[in-house]
């Protein structure tokens, strides 16, 4: 097995995962991810369309915050080493995020995220 494929797995298994934290009741859920060295925390987490989503930087090194799909989600932030910028999020979809000082793609490096947006 590929470590791409081996990633692309890891990646679904964990949206599923977290898939539970997603409010049912209707209303707005806020989640907050750490930007911090080399890593988001989580790396993959779910909400409900119309909740949002804090980035928090909390390293030492430059970050920054880059979407996929920069239509529906627009990028956050140029490279930084502190503050925060929040996103909602009004459609489903599954929306992959990345550091572009630390990831040349969506799908490998060690700065990569994912929300799953139900």
């Amino acid at each position: 097995m590929t470590i791409r494929r081996l990633l692309g797995l890891t990646v679904v298994a964990t949206v599923t995962a977290c898939s539970k934290s997603a409010t049912a009741s209707g209303t707005p859920h806020a989640l907050t991810v750490s930007v911090r060295d080399n890593t988001f925390s989580p790396p993959a987490d779910s909400i409900n369309a119309g909740d949002s989503v804090t980035f928090t930087w909390q390293g030492s090194q430059m970050h920054d915050l880059i979407f996929q799909d920069s239509v529906h989600v627009p990028n956050v932030s140029t490279p930084q080493t502190a503050g925060s910028v929040k996103r909602g999020f009004a459609s489903p979809g599954i929306y992959k995020y990345r550091c572009t000082i630390h990831s040349s793609d969506f799908n490998t490096g060690t700065m990569i995220g994912t929300i799953a947006v139900y």
